[in-house]
């Protein structure tokens, strides 16, 4: 579960709203309950993120507000050197919230989708270069 610093009327010690239920029924089922700082995290703050998960919490569920694969990775690291797992270790999540990684699992249920890798800042490719190799086998824009 992760709180949510800045949030008027809660300290970043608390569960965020949004996961309140899911916390307390966590709690109601017997399980523990770990926070970690998402606004931490996503600075670059690892350390200082991950400092409420006690040493050796054990295998571990991330709930909360969606990372990057970057903060995810570096969760993954952090939560690893304090004795905790990840069930869904980074890979698998890269690979069920950014495409290229789920698209085969999905191919039959989507329209065409073509994936162009590009670096930040790269301006996309034009209809012409969409439609053609090796994007695709003829132009979709004409």
């Amino acid at each position: 579960m992760t709180p949510r610093q800045g949030q008027v009327g809660r300290p970043a010690a608390q569960v965020d709203g949004h996961f309140e239920g899911e916390a307390r029924a966590v709690r109601e089922l017997g399980g523990q309950v770990a926070l970690v700082d998402h606004d931490a995290l996503t600075l670059g703050r690892v350390a200082e993120a991950v400092a409420r998960v006690p040493q050796g919490f054990g295998p571990v569920w991330c709930r909360g507000w969606m990372l990057d694969v970057e903060a995810y990775h570096a969760l993954e690291k952090a939560l690893g050197r304090r004795g905790c797992r990840l069930l869904t270790g980074w890979c698998a999540y890269r690979s069920g919230h950014e495409l290229p990684g789920w698209i085969d699992c999905f191919r039959e249920l989507t329209p065409a989708t073509v994936v162009v890798p590009m670096t930040p800042g790269e301006a996309p490719p034009g209809p012409r270069e969409l439609g053609s190799p090796p994007c695709g086998p003829e132009p979709s824009v004409h």
